[in-house]
């Protein structure tokens, strides 16, 4: 029977399916998918038949392309995605990448902190972990072999690698400690080609260096007639619904520069992101800076709009004068108190700033406007992309809805001379791969800029 399910599945995700509307099962286990024998599915598998699927609007489409390359598709593509598992295990979320109009891997998380409404603890965190690696040994024929490293003091890194014919299978894990207490982050199975020459399994787990030089990276570089000038190659991570913009965009980078160890899980790990809160640029800075000689790669200065409180309550002066000039509503600095301190909240501050004063008031700071213009310039042309750190809300921008507001960080991958914009993209997936808004508005709703730079 499971041969034949196995066909079924098999035969419905890898061929045309023109003139006919058959709907997925509401339940996948998409074990049975792959079968047994990995090839037939890997070679079978092409990036049309993910394309065919949405053209066709099958009733429960699994997958959807996170950008206009279709080089990833991802599980859940939409909210009426059948509930999918693998050895019977339900899966949180699921990518399928390609690589040269070929399959190159599965990548499926099982568990993650910032996708979990509630956290598992570390019983349950480790009887799940070893239910699939009991599953895999049954599946591959292999006992695996563990590989363990720390990612930093805190954060240790668990990867048991089984080998299947051509096919490597590895199962990561993280375990984080801190104040005496281990909590769970992460379980996550990886699928691709052997590569004897690569075996994981002589791999340190917590070290994956950058594998470009800086002077290839200008061959990303692409110009358009009407003066768009922009980097074409930046991988697409979907954050999915989770507050994770901060980490995709820094596995975003590492990927961009030939690091495809790393996710966004691992790195919400290290940065102490909440998938209801995000993480600060601080905390990522400082990431970058604890794990940047593991990974290959170093931060360069860091732009941080209200940096300090005597930089704040200049900001603040300053905008007051602009706003009593326009007529408009002046504000205060919030300040939130805990105990005898008194914190000064800056995101908030600056979120009370009306968007017309604003504007007003930041391009007519010439020196700091022209720096941001300048940076993004430089390190565009060098094939390196901004990290933008922004204030959602302000102006109307392409494909978002109005009352989005709030923190969130994007990549800045290109600029236009011509009409003086910003070219942008942002962690959601497939329609924001490449948009633009004026350098003005850009200007005004930056809250910090920097670049994670390769050695």
């Amino acid at each position: 029977m499971k041969k034949i399910i196995s066909f079924l599945l098999l035969i419905l995700l890898s061929t045309p399916v023109w003139g006919r509307r058959s709907p997925f099962p509401d339940k996948i286990d998409y074990v049975n998918v792959i079968g047994k024998d990995c090839s037939a599915y890997f070679n079978a598998a092409a990036p049309d038949f993910f394309l065919r699927q949405a053209a066709d609007n099958l009733n429960y489409p699994l997958f959807r392309w996170t950008s206009d390359k279709q080089t990833d598709a991802r599980y859940p593509g939409y909210a009426n995605s059948p509930e999918l598992s693998f050895f019977g295990v339900k899966v949180v979320e699921m990518i399928v990448r390609f690589e040269d109009d070929r399959l190159h891997q599965l990548y499926i998380v099982f568990y993650s902190r910032g996708d979990a409404k509630t956290p598992l603890r570390m019983t349950e965190f480790n009887k799940l972990r070893s239910t699939l690696e009991k599953k895999l040994t049954e599946y591959t024929g292999d006992n695996g072999k563990q590989v363990a490293g720390n990612l930093t003091k805190n954060d240790r890194l668990f990867n048991r690698v089984y080998v299947k014919r051509d096919f490597v299978f590895e199962l990561k894990s993280s375990i984080r400690t801190e104040k005496n207490t281990k909590s769970g982050e992460f379980i996550q199975l990886e699928i691709s080609r052997f590569d004897p020459e690569n075996d994981p399994r002589r791999q340190r787990v917590a070290q994956s260096h950058t594998t470009v030089r800086r002077v290839e990276l200008e061959k990303n570089l692409k110009r358009a007639d009407n003066g768009d000038v922009w980097l074409d190659n930046v991988p697409m991570v979907d954050q999915g619904l989770k507050g994770y913009c901060v980490p995709a965009v820094l596995e975003r980078i590492l990927r961009y520069y030939g690091n495809e160890n790393v996710t966004q899980h691992t790195l919400a790990q290290v940065a102490g992101s909440r998938a209801d809160k995000g993480t600060s640029v601080e905390s990522m800075v400082e990431v970058v800076r604890q794990i940047g000689g593991k990974f290959g790669v170093k931060v360069s200065p860091v732009y941080l709009r209200g940096n300090g409180v005597r930089d704040l309550e200049k900001v603040v002066r300053d905008y007051n004068k602009t706003a009593k000039r326009m007529k408009k509503r002046q504000i205060s600095i919030v300040t939130q108190k805990k105990g005898n301190t008194t914190y000064y909240m800056v995101a908030e501050t600056l979120a009370k700033m009306q968007p017309e004063v604003e504007l007003e008031f930041w391009t007519s700071r010439k020196m700091e406007y022209n720096e941001f213009q300048n940076t993004i310039r430089k390190n565009i042309d060098k094939g390196i992309p901004v990290i933008w750190s922004v204030q959602l809300g302000k102006f109307k921008e392409e494909k978002i809805p109005s009352q989005t507001a709030g923190g969130h960080m994007r990549l800045i991958i290109g600029y236009n001379k011509k009409n003086n914009t910003v070219i942008y993209t942002d962690t959601w997936g497939s329609g924001h791969e490449k948009k633009s808004m004026s350098a003005a508005q850009a200007w005004t709703i930056t809250t910090a800029y920097f670049s994670v730079l390769p050695w």
